[in-house]
């Protein structure tokens, strides 16, 4: 087709975007907000996981909680929490 597609090498992109305004909605804080909590395990890797194929399960895996908190309306996540694997969404809302 004889099109000459660039793309932008890291310096570029990196002087571009220091100059790049971005201007985020902001949120009425009288208006309500409905919000649903939810929250899922994640494991953690790291040295365990070498044992674990070398000698087999132990009774200890590393896990953690992310809670999240996601706007009804927009989709939008608004809160964020990592916690261990002890705390329920109860405790963290």
């Amino acid at each position: 087709m004889g099109l000459a597609s660039l793309s932008p090498d890291y310096t570029t992109l990196c002087r571009r975007l220091s100059s790049l305004e971005v201007k985020l909605p902001l949120r009425n804080l009288s208006e309500k907000l409905h919000l649903w909590i939810d929250s899922t395990g994640v494991k953690v890797y790291g040295e365990g996981e070498w044992k674990v194929r070398t000698h087999g399960w132990s009774k200890r895996r590393t896990w953690r909680k992310l809670h999240l908190a996601i706007d009804v309306e927009t989709q939008q996540i608004v809160g964020v929490c990592a916690t261990s694997n002890a705390v329920d969404d109860a405790a963290k809302s």
